[in-house]
């Protein structure tokens, strides 16, 4: 794994916490999402296994954690009563909360590559997402 991709799984591991209380805080005061029934340790699940997801693509591992996720999480969410756009949403407020919050922290030598890494790899999650949204509102 090259350094700049070390550095990314490494930021994630020793800010989980702040990772959850920032992207829950931003669910709390976001208008736009009706179901806010969310508890911190669901945010800590959601940063642990969105790191899991990224550990995964950068480790070259495959995407059985990503398309676990996908195929499962986001079903379950959308079976609550959430609508797609509002998840849509609030996963595109958690990256900018997760970009504000990691690229400051990143060194010098490797702060621009992650801040493209986690805009290339939220604009890609999203993408999937949809598309995953999409199927499961057809009844697939």
């Amino acid at each position: 794994m090259e350094s700049w991709a070390a550095e990314v799984v490494e930021l994630w591991k020793k800010n989980r916490i702040p990772l959850a209380e920032r992207t829950l805080q931003a669910l709390q005061q976001n208008p736009h999402v009706p179901v806010k029934s969310y508890t911190f340790e669901d945010f800590i699940q959601m940063v642990d296994g969105t790191g899991a997801m990224i550990a995964e693509e950068l480790e070259a591992r495959g995407s059985d954690v990503r398309d676990t996720w996908l195929n499962s999480v986001v079903p379950g969410i959308l079976s609550q009563g959430q609508p797609l756009s509002a998840l849509v949403g609030q996963v595109t407020m958690n990256a900018i909360v997760i970009y504000n919050l990691l690229v400051p922290l990143a060194s010098e030598e490797h702060r621009a590559k992650i801040g493209s890494f986690i805009q290339n790899w939220y604009a890609k999650f999203n993408t999937d997402l949809v598309a995953v949204g999409l199927e499961y509102a057809k009844g697939g």
